[in-house]
């Protein structure tokens, strides 16, 4: 692709390679992308464009797929927030994020 290309993909998850696509990004292959699918849904930590290392890929936007608020999908998101807020109680954070050296909770 040419280094002024942006990739913008709202079709389906798992169509776009997203560690090449990271990679791209990072090394300023391409000028950017956009996508609102992700290979899994919902997005989660450690995936190729939502970093473990809370470094933000460069040039890229996400923004939230209408899958999101299917029932099963909401039933996720609430049992995951529960775990979060049970976590923090009890002084296990869980997807801690570290951001230029200092632990974000």
């Amino acid at each position: 692709m040419r280094h002024d290309a942006l990739l913008i993909n709202v079709a389906r998850g798992g169509i776009v390679n997203e560690a090449a696509l990271a990679e791209a990004l990072k090394q300023s292959w391409i000028a950017g992308a956009a996508t609102d699918v992700l290979a899994v849904e919902p997005g989660v930590i450690g995936s190729p464009l939502l970093p473990k290392s809370g470094e933000p890929i460069p040039n890229l936007t996400i923004s939230p797929h209408i899958a999101w608020f299917a029932q099963e999908t909401i039933s996720t998101l609430q049992r995951l927030l529960k775990e979060g807020v049970d976590g923090w109680a009890a002084g296990n954070p869980v997807n801690v994020h570290v951001h230029q050296g200092e632990v974000l909770n």
